[in-house]
């Protein structure tokens, strides 16, 4: 077995089953041999107070290679081992145990798959298979990402841009390193443009002795080479190496340059700022990054959840509000047939995570012979409209002339005029000022069997007595009842027919209305 990596130490729960432990030679970290017995942190005699909830303190004279005993590291996704006594009082790593089914090593335990923790959404995060994260605020950083030249620790290691070219390779000098040269003067090395460190004048010492890059008699309690009789000249804190006149300020909480202002360069610092997008977002401040070199939001932005529809919110916080229904507003159909209905896409108001459309298909009229799905079942001219015809005439005895009753406004639609049928309708009773304003509507042309539809005719009558009609491409008509014969109190009526006496063997199928 390979020697197990040492990551950060961390306090973590007790071991989770009673195991054995084996030994781990101090310099080459292999486990080799097995010991019986166990010994638990709290066996210890380090532990401050004997407990079993105290990681004891590494000792000086512990061989390389030895851990905090009573830590526990996460070995893989999905094991881990626990840091036990040597017997010496040093810490070795036991073997590796393996975490249950449907759980996942995270912080030194075990923890089930599923209560993954992972504002950023890059599969690492706390309790999450794949690890923990050390950044929750950018998915590009974490253990599984790749190093790049950004200045940035893309890969979680605790160092930044490694096995990037060094931008001040070949540099005469490291920034703060000092020298004497062959006149007893003390030289400092300084930043250049580029950050990159050259040598700066030289300074005589006040003794004219210089020793070990330092003047002999300067007093430098904090060795940033200023003091008492230091040719860099006096020093505003000499208990603090990184405060003195001139220094360049960081972002760090210290007066740097000792002008008595602190990180004056950061003027945004402590500003309010975000992190996020859409309900993900939350708030913080701009507070200084560990580097010290510039500033850095607080906030962690928190997990998104499912869109919701209509409601102008990224719920899903992936800079799109609403997105997934983008057919809101879409025109649309609904229906089949001639219940065909148009409308567009709408929210459905009963389950915001979907749409509907908002048409609604209408009911459909008794089917007849004309090549269209009247009754809207799917089929047009089912149930053998066009082989015959079934007389659905609204007066049952064609030769009578007591007529339908059509004394006020309305209108009789899906009439059925079958071979020479004669249909009757009683439009009132004549008196002066009798007005009867009527409107035929019938289909032209040719029907489902190309047959031609039968021309209906329509004629008026005061009692017996004739008075006027509707003939050829007349569809209109207000029926005064002004005609010869007619007299108050006479039955008045009309009577509609095929005008050449017969009719296709499907009818023909018409609407009057008296308007």
């Amino acid at each position: 077995m390979g020697a197990l990596p040492m990551p950060e130490v961390k306090v973590s729960q007790a071991p989770k089953n009673a195991r054995r432990f084996c030994v781990l030679l101090a310099l080459v970290a292999f486990f080799v041999g097995c010991a019986e017995g166990s010994i638990s942190p709290k066996d210890d005699a380090d532990h401050a107070d004997g407990s079993d909830t105290l990681i004891a303190d590494l000792r000086d004279d512990c061989p390389a290679g030895s851990c905090p005993i009573g830590e526990q590291q996460c070995i893989g996704p999905a094991g881990y081992a626990l840091c036990v006594n040597d017997g010496t009082g040093c810490g070795v790593f036991e073997p590796p145990t393996d975490c249950d089914a449907g759980e996942g090593c995270s912080e030194g335990s075990c923890r089930p798959v599923g209560s993954c923790v992972d504002p950023d959404n890059d599969s690492y995060g706390t309790g999450c298979a794949a690890g923990d994260d050390c950044d929750e605020t950018k998915p590009t950083v974490n253990p599984g990402a790749a190093e790049v030249c950004d200045g940035i620790d893309n890969n979680c290691i605790g160092g930044v841009d490694e096995g990037c070219p060094d931008p001040c390779a070949g540099a005469p000098c490291v920034v703060g390193m000092r020298q004497c040269d062959p006149q007893e003067r003390v030289q400092e090395c300084v930043a250049d443009a580029n950050g990159c460190g050259t040598w700066g004048a030289a300074v005589a010492c006040p003794t004219n002795t210089c020793s070990m890059g330092a003047c002999v008699g300067c007093q430098d309690a904090d060795s940033d080479g200023r003091g008492v009789n230091c040719p860099l000249g006096n020093d505003c804190d000499d208990t603090n190496s990184k405060r003195f006149e001139g220094n360049t300020e960081s972002c760090d909480g210290i007066d740097n340059n000792c002008n008595t202002t602190i990180d004056e360069d950061f003027p945004t610092k402590g500003s309010s700022c975000t992190a996020g997008v859409g309900a993900c977002q939350a708030s913080g401040t701009l507070r200084c990054n560990s580097a010290g070199t510039d500033v850095a939001c607080d906030a962690v932005a928190t997990t998104g959840s499912a869109e919701h529809c209509g409601d102008s919110v990224d719920s899903d916080c992936n800079g799109n509000p609403d997105n997934g229904f983008e057919s809101i507003g879409q025109s649309c159909t609904v229906g089949t047939g001639s219940c065909v209905a148009s409308g567009s896409f709408v929210c459905d108001p009963s389950d915001n995570s979907r749409t509907l459309c908002n048409a609604a298909a209408p009911t459909g009229t008794p089917e007849i012979c004309d090549s269209l799905d009247n009754n809207c079942d799917g089929t047009p001219d089912n149930g053998s409209v066009c082989s015959s015809c079934t007389d659905d005439s609204l007066e049952d005895n064609d030769s009578s002339v007591t007529g339908t009753a059509l004394t006020t406004a309305r209108t009789y639609s899906g009439v059925m005029s079958c071979g020479a049928d004669v249909d009757w309708y009683h439009l009132g009773t004549f008196a002066a000022g009798f007005s009867a304003p009527l409107s035929l509507t019938q289909p032209t042309g040719n029907n489902g069997v190309g047959a031609a539809w039968a021309d209906l005719n329509a004629e008026f009558y005061c009692g017996s007595a004739y008075c006027s009609g509707m003939y050829g491409t007349t569809t209109s008509t207000n029926f005064t009842g002004a005609c010869a014969g007619c007299v108050n109190g006479d039955r008045v009526t009309m009577r509609i027919y095929p005008a050449a006496g017969t009719q296709p063997a499907s009818g023909t199928p018409y609407s009057l209305t008296r308007n």
